[in-house]
This record gives C-alpha cells, structure tokens and sequence, in this order.
C-alpha cells in the first residue's frame, strides 16, 4: 500500500487526479484518500450504470459509501420519478448530513 499511499499524497497535495484506471483500482484510490484526508468524497459520473458499478466496487472495500441515483431517461421526469430512486436519494441526503466523513456517487442527471 505505500505505492498507493504515495500517489495519494501527490495527488492531493498539487490537487491533481488520476484517470484510465479500472473501477476496482478506482474505488481503492477512493478508500484510500478518504481514510487519509477524512473529507466527503463526490463522484460524479456519466451514467446511472457507471454510478451502480462504482458503487458494488466500493462495497469491497467500505460500509461508507452511498448513491444518489437520478433517472437517466428524460421520460422519467415527466412522467414520474422512481419512488425506489427517491428513498435512496433520501437515505444518502439524510447521510450527508452526518459529521462522518463518506464516498457519495452520483450521475449527471
């Protein structure tokens, strides 16, 4: 882990990322900078799809973690909103509120 823990340093401190790399490296880096920096982490990604498979990743690593799922149809909105999708976003709101440091993913929507 001292590689890693040696990206995250750099990174962090010239406030640069780290891209093409997979999503199970993805959500260790997240782990990772989370546990170091103790500060919220936003994620914020293409799709509904891309957010879901983040977020099993991150399951591996941390019980930490939450999703605010929006709908990525446009028919969605204007018919009705995903009474399932609402309670998440919800749950994950009522989270954010919390004085404990934790991995929020999101799509564009």
């Amino acid at each position: 882990m001292d590689i890693l823990s040696n990206i995250i340093d750099i990174n962090y401190k010239k406030g640069m990322g780290i891209t093409g790399i997979t999503d199970e490296f993805f959500s260790l880096y997240l782990t990772e900078l989370q546990k170091k920096t103790s500060k919220n982490i936003l994620v914020v990604v293409n799709s509904l799809y891309e957010a879901n498979k983040i977020m099993s990743s991150l399951d591996s690593y941390t019980t930490n973690n939450y999703l605010f799922p929006m709908d990525d149809f446009l028919t969605s909105e204007a018919i009705a909103m995903s009474p399932e999708l609402e309670i998440t976003r919800l749950e994950t709101l009522n989270q954010a509120i919390s004085l404990n440091a934790k991995i929020i993913i999101t799509n564009l929507m």
